[in-house]
């Protein structure tokens, strides 16, 4: 797995609920079809994911780095129809989603860095996904 970035909008103060599609090369998952992406991840093949949440405007770390168990956040048969995932047919494997307090400043750029560490030992993947969080209306 390369890593990867994505721009998203937050919302201050709000959950961020983050779908993905999770896939590498040495993935033991069947093919997802989309060129340069390799196969889909499954749950066995991770041993740990974890993520951390940056403020890249001021500077500083929101969340620490913090473990997510792989079997709360990705599932083993893609979900192909569903509402949020409007992008592709292929569709998603992997759901996170982050509290409020993990965007605490409104116009401030924001980063969401996952850690995908595989079983296998030999891959590292990382995402990140960054995007302004939208401040509340009067803040």
């Amino acid at each position: 797995m390369s890593a990867k970035d994505f721009n998203v909008v937050f919302r201050e103060d709000a959950t961020a609920t983050i779908y993905g599609r999770v896939a590498s090369g040495g993935s033991t998952g069947s093919a997802t079809g989309v060129p340069g992406e390799g196969n889909w991840t499954l749950r066995a093949d991770l041993s740990s994911i974890s993520y951390r949440v940056w403020d890249e405007t001021n500077n500083e770390e929101v969340t620490a780095s913090t473990a997510i168990t792989v079997s709360d956040v990705l599932v083993d048969t893609p979900v192909t129809s569903n509402a949020n995932w409007p992008i592709d047919s292929t569709g998603y494997n992997f759901t996170h989603s982050v509290g409020p307090a993990s965007f605490p400043h409104g116009g401030a750029s924001m980063a969401i860095e996952y850690t995908f560490n595989y079983a296998a030992g030999s891959i590292v993947g990382k995402a990140v996904v960054r995007g302004i969080a939208k401040p509340l209306r009067g803040s």
